[in-house]
């Protein structure tokens, strides 16, 4: 009796370099800590809510002695404590969004989403870039893309 044909499917799984999990893993750690300087950072833009609405309460014409200018108008205020509001949002949004990347990368899932993050993350020069660049250099090997189609779960 002959051995039977073998199956297609049974062939070996492509072998993933371990510098390639290594630098996945580095650059998931990277992304933890850039996104929570960003988050930090972009905290420091609540006084200009709190000042903004002070200004727009009158609070500061309350201070004020006789004989010096006018305080700024109520509207002065707003506009001061919407652009703060504004600044918290949008980096509270882009380190949130930045950490849960990293968390992506470390678990191998929904590479593009990491790449997206890259590109937004290269806006904040210099650090950002480069972890951005980085993000790209690693991600676009195609046995990085390899081992993220492995890693994912089967279609349902």
């Amino acid at each position: 009796m002959s051995d039977p044909p073998p199956i297609k499917y049974a062939s070996p799984l492509p072998s993933i370099d371990p510098r390639d999990d290594a630098q996945v893993r580095t650059l998931s750690i990277c992304h933890y800590v850039w996104g929570g300087l960003v988050t930090a950072i972009s905290s420091m833009f609540v006084i200009h809510i709190v000042i903004g609405v002070m200004m727009a309460s009158g609070f500061f014409a309350r201070l004020q002695s006789p004989g010096q200018p006018p305080p700024p108008p109520p509207w002065a205020g707003w506009i001061v404590a919407g652009v703060g509001g504004c600044a918290v949002i949008c980096g509270w949004a882009v380190g949130v969004l930045t950490i849960f990347s990293g968390r992506a990368m470390a678990n191998k899932r929904r590479r593009v989403f990491s790449l997206v993050m890259a590109g937004i993350n290269c806006a904040s020069f210099p650090l950002g870039t480069l972890l951005g660049v980085f993000t790209f250099i690693v991600l676009l090997r195609p046995s990085v893309k390899t081992a993220y189609e492995l890693a994912a779960p089967p279609p349902q």
